[in-house]
């Protein structure tokens, strides 16, 4: 695959460049798990994990960047040591020729949850449908069906923009008594 091998020679050019040889050693993983952010470094695994969609993106490049600054850090100074962005961070990313940009997009993030909506319960938890937009994976809930919603990104790229609407299982409020359906 031509983005690992990319992604791999990237990481050694970091190495050589922060002279932090372990980043070669680093893992590189897609992450089907992630929704929220594009990528991260798990210190515990040594390993940088992806969204499935960063891996086609662009500004992967600057992703992997990102996260190798971090992975660099923990590896100079010890995890747990500095904060994620402090100060050695962004003198890393600047040695790397990069802006020191906390967060990352891919230029295509529809539908990110705001503050308010609370990510996916909805405002108060109380969520009943997930729209989903099967191009970008995005995701939002909401107590009713609300089929007029569009991504607006994917609409400004001349798509359609239409979210998937599936309802949720709802919980039972009632707990059966241990004897129910015996005898």
């Amino acid at each position: 695959m031509a983005a690992a091998r990319a992604a791999r020679e990237q990481l050694e050019r970091l190495a050589a460049t922060w002279s932090t040889s372990e980043l070669k050693a680093i893992a590189l993983a897609v992450h089907p798990g992630l929704r929220r952010t594009i990528a991260r470094y798990d210190p515990s695994a040594r390993t940088i994990e992806l969204r499935a969609d960063t891996v086609a993106s662009p500004r992967l490049n600057a992703v992997l960047v990102h996260e190798a600054a971090h992975a660099a850090v923990c590896q100079q100074h010890g995890t747990g040591q500095t904060r994620p962005h402090g100060p050695e961070w962004p003198r890393l990313m600047e040695a790397a020729g990069h802006a020191a940009e906390r967060r990352l997009d891919l230029g295509h993030l529809c539908l990110a949850p705001s503050r308010k909506d609370k990510g996916e319960q909805g405002r108060n938890g109380q969520a009943r449908y997930d729209h989903v937009r099967a191009v970008c994976q995005s995701r939002r809930a909401a107590k009713k069906r609300l089929r007029e919603w569009r991504c607006a990104n994917c609409v400004a790229d001349g798509l359609p923009g239409r979210l998937e609407i599936a309802s949720r299982t709802r919980r039972s409020t009632v707990t059966p008594h241990p004897r129910a359906g015996s005898g």
